[in-house]
């Protein structure tokens, strides 16, 4: 190609390029501007519980004298309380190590057809200290002494003591201990005929209480 003349390749290739840049910036925009948005949405739909049915929200939350449906059972923390020994419960703290007794009441109703246990999967018995999962209380009914078996019987209230032994700073005055509430549903064995079974599902809820601190506790083992 001489001097002077135009290459008639780099008029064609100009707006070729031009073309490119122009897709490229359209598509950078629109990125962009759908990235925004779907922030927008989603924090919207978070904000307003959108997400609840997908990332679950956890047992719901009760207080002291709540009613909670649980196990086909409907059952009340009345009183939550601390103290240096509760005499006839089965929990027996030493002293010399600083333990005492945690001791929880509540009012329950069976609303099974049959008797049941409170050391069935789903009862009583697996009422748990949310910072301590894996410590099973002592169950007995309030006021008697025999705390080995507890049974509920069908539409009759009880009223039961569940007693735990803490270390001594465990409970700190002023700070909620919370109760994480078991669900279990009953279903026929597949193994043997007649029988039931109470297979455990997600907790009914957690109750959430500041105990009371009764000092060394009364003779009578009363709260």
């Amino acid at each position: 190609m001489n001097v002077g003349e135009i290459d008639a390749s780099d008029d064609a290739a100009a707006p070729a390029g031009a073309a490119v840049r122009r897709r490229l910036s359209r598509g950078w925009i629109i990125t962009i501007a759908t990235t925004a948005v779907l922030g927008l949405c989603v924090g919207v739909i978070a904000a307003t519980g959108g997400f609840r049915s997908v990332a679950g929200t956890g047992p719901a939350a009760y207080r002291l004298g709540d009613e909670i449906s649980s196990a086909e059972a409907t059952l009340v923390v009345e009183r939550v309380a601390v103290m240096d020994e509760l005499w006839g419960y089965g929990s027996s703290p030493d002293d010399t190590k600083g333990e005492r007794v945690l001791a929880v009441l509540v009012d329950v109703t069976n609303l099974d057809d049959e008797p049941r246990l409170a050391s069935s999967s789903g009862s009583l018995a697996d009422i748990r200290l949310q910072h301590r999962p894996d410590d099973r209380p002592t169950v007995s009914i309030y006021a008697d002494d025999d705390f080995s078996v507890v049974t509920l019987q069908p539409d009759v209230p009880a009223r039961v003591l569940l007693t735990w032994v803490v270390e001594e700073d465990e409970i700190v005055d002023g700070d909620p201990v919370r109760l994480v509430i078991p669900d279990a549903e009953k279903n026929d064995s597949t193994i043997f005929s007649g029988e039931t079974l109470w297979n455990p599902l997600d907790p009914a809820g957690v109750v959430s209480v500041r105990p009371e601190d009764l000092g060394p506790g009364s003779e009578d083992g009363r709260l």
